[in-house]
């Protein structure tokens, strides 16, 4: 079977960028009527679990053709040959719960000071503190983290943060999208967690405002992940493992298939008054 042939369109297709998925999304949210392109979604499922011994690897092609509907099923496409995620307890496997993310993000903030609200400058030093912070830990914590951190995404995945989004940065794709959501993360819990609620409050931070008047700065950021990845490797001597890990924590999610909340025009500026009222008043003057 070749995946990405004939594979329903809700379980997309593998990329080479792990814990995305290929699906059909509008490059910015509307309430119908655009033309749709491929753009990338997150899916915590770059691995595949492990099928039953009936469907082991065959040279039977009645059970090969069983073994893909399987995987179908299951919601599992590969990328390349598809590698088992052993069941039962791994004594590598770590738990790191929202409050401890946060605690770790909080200490990397605390570590830059007055830099840590702004993306923009090439000599950004959140990321490289938060490096940093997560090097301490024992790689397994790291992974954790990591996994935690795609979760925790998933609740930010909302159409009015979205549009909000849109307005901040003069337009806002799926990838842009999944970065303004990690640069979400870098700016704390609190700010985090209002915005999720309440997108409009966005316009009280200082960047936004900067940006609002032409200057320079930014929320977005690719990726936190990548991020922990460097501390894995800096802390274990190696990659290798990272991926897989970071699997085991995520078999088993199921990432939403499209934003929650409702959805407008982010280019109708009347409705975008209307329901993110300080954000409008900032951007569209």
């Amino acid at each position: 079977m070749v995946f990405g042939v004939g594979v329903p369109a809700q379980l997309g297709v593998v990329t080479p960028r792990r814990h995305e998925r290929l699906a059909v999304r509008p490059h910015r949210p509307t309430a119908g009527g655009e033309r749709h392109q491929p753009v990338r979604v997150n899916t915590g499922f770059s691995g595949c679990a492990v099928p039953p011994p009936c469907l082991a690897d065959t040279d039977d092609e009645r059970l090969r053709r069983q073994r893909s509907a399987w995987e179908l099923r299951a919601g599992i496409v590969r990328w390349g040959r598809c590698r088992s995620i052993a069941a039962g307890p791994d004594r590598r496997m770590s738990v790191v719960d929202d409050g401890t993310l946060w605690d770790i993000i909080e200490q990397a903030r605390a570590a830059v000071g007055d830099r840590a609200d702004d993306r923009d400058g090439a000599d950004d030093p959140l990321p490289g503190a938060l490096v940093d912070v997560l090097a301490a830990l024992e790689p397994a914590r790291i992974a954790a983290f990591a996994a935690r951190h795609y979760s925790l995404k998933d609740t930010a995945y909302r159409y009015p943060l979205w549009n909000a989004a849109y307005l901040i940065e003069g337009g806002c794709s799926d990838d842009g999208f999944m970065d303004f959501r990690d640069g979400l993360v870098l700016l704390g819990r609190e700010t985090f967690t209002r915005a999720v609620a309440d997108p409009d409050s966005l316009a009280d931070l200082p960047v936004v405002v900067r940006m609002a008047g032409g200057a320079s700065g930014w929320i977005g950021y690719e990726s936190v992940g990548y991020l922990a990845k460097s501390a894995y490797e800096r802390a274990a001597g190696e990659t290798g493992t990272f991926d897989d890990l970071v699997d085991r924590h995520l078999v088993g999610r199921v990432p939403p298939q499209d934003p929650a909340g409702e959805n407008w025009d982010a280019e109708d500026e009347a409705e975008n008054a209307r329901r993110l009222p300080r954000l409008a008043a900032l951007f569209q003057g």
